[in-house]
């Protein structure tokens, strides 16, 4: 499956980038508006540090149709044309490239989410250093930050 570029003239925020101006959910868009919005984000997110060089992956879902960033690709300059399509066990069936490592991660939440339709998956720097630091304790704690009240959930800063 090939997809033309049809926003030619998409939004911009500083620098150009273009952002996300469609929902990720089914309604009348079509799957080409949808993988324009996702290109959008994937540069929105590369321009703010969230997936550095080659880092992360993205990916959308309409119907049977899976587009997905393949391996090794920059997403500060993400188009259409550079998406694979790949099938719901992962195998690339369109496009150029490999399916990235984490493939998998994103037809599993495919398959147990019969509602999500778009999966982005950062690499920030930040994340993968903190990421390696905890690795051993299977999570990152989190306490004494005001910011946990954002949680559902949670009522105080001293949560842990």
């Amino acid at each position: 499956m090939r997809f033309q570029r049809v926003l030619s003239s998409s939004p911009s925020h500083g620098g150009g980038v273009a952002t996300l101006r469609t929902r990720m959910v089914p309604d009348t868009r079509n799957l080409q508006s949808e993988v324009e919005a996702l290109c959008a984000t994937a540069r929105w997110c590369y321009a703010r540090g969230w997936v550095p060089a080659t880092s992360g992956n993205f990916s959308v879902r309409s119907g049977v149709h899976i587009l997905i960033t393949p391996t090794g690709l920059d997403k500060g300059a993400l188009t259409p044309e550079d998406l694979l399509e790949i099938n719901p066990e992962g195998v690339a069936v369109a496009g150029r490239g490999r399916p990235s490592a984490e493939t998998g991660l994103h037809t599993v939440i495919y398959r147990a989410r019969s509602g999500a339709h778009a999966i982005l998956h950062a690499h920030s720097i930040w994340n993968t250093l903190l990421s390696g630091r905890f690795a051993s304790k299977g999570h990152v704690p989190l306490e004494g930050y005001e910011l946990l009240k954002g949680l559902s959930g949670v009522t105080t800063h001293t949560h842990q």
